[in-house]
């Protein structure tokens, strides 16, 4: 009676063991989860036996889960890459769905366009987005990179009503580029000294120069 026991508490012990495991498995926080499950197996280890009929199904339970993570912690790397990937295409796609309809749907399509608010709302929330994801390398990134930037400026060319004075502003993001180009200019002439005014942003180049 005394042996039951201690098998039921112990397959009690390795059962909990076992979800732990499983919850572990497909996790992207390799260096904290491979310390975890390291010592999920030195715990098992100090579990004492179980029913022998069922022994050998909660061993490979625990195994199948302890070998799934350090598989997939093998190919860390490229499973970075194709999350990195998955995140960035899933924010073209929240871009994209903001871009205007063709003529003709927007012409059976009761609603319009979004309202200006949720319109920027939707193009801030996909430049943070993007910004903060993972980077990834130049060749995988080019492809994404530009469908973002034709989305972003198809969207902001179809609206720029609604994106006046918004950080999306392209005309009020030129003046500041240019404002800041023609201060530069007067810092590196120095106190007194004329610019020359064909570098500014915008002044016709000179065809006068020898």
């Amino acid at each position: 009676m005394r042996r039951k026991q201690e098998w039921a508490r112990n397959l009690e012990a390795r059962e909990t063991l076992c979800a732990r495991a499983e919850s572990l498995a497909d996790s992207t926080d390799w260096k904290t989860t491979a310390a975890e499950i390291k010592k999920l197996q030195i715990d098992w280890k100090a579990v004492g036996p179980v029913r022998p009929n069922r022994s050998e199904a909660v061993w490979q339970r625990f195994r199948a889960a302890c070998d799934r993570f350090f598989e997939r912690y093998k190919r860390r790397d490229q499973i970075e890459r194709e999350l990195a990937a998955a995140a960035r295409e899933a924010i073209c796609r929240d871009l994209e769905a903001l871009l205007p309809a063709p003529a003709d749907a927007a012409a059976a399509s009761p609603s319009g366009p979004p309202p200006a608010g949720e319109l920027v709302s939707g193009i801030d929330s996909a430049w943070t987005r993007w910004q903060k994801s993972p980077p990834l390398p130049r060749e995988h990134a080019a492809l994404l990179t530009e469908r973002f930037n034709r989305a972003l400026a198809t969207i902001i060319a179809a609206h720029p009503d609604a994106v006046k004075g918004t950080p999306f502003d392209t005309g009020a993001n030129r003046l500041r580029m240019e404002d800041l180009c023609a201060r530069l200019e007067r810092l590196l002439a120095g106190p007194g000294a004329a610019v020359d005014q064909s570098l500014s942003p915008g002044h016709p180049p000179r065809d006068d120069v020898a």
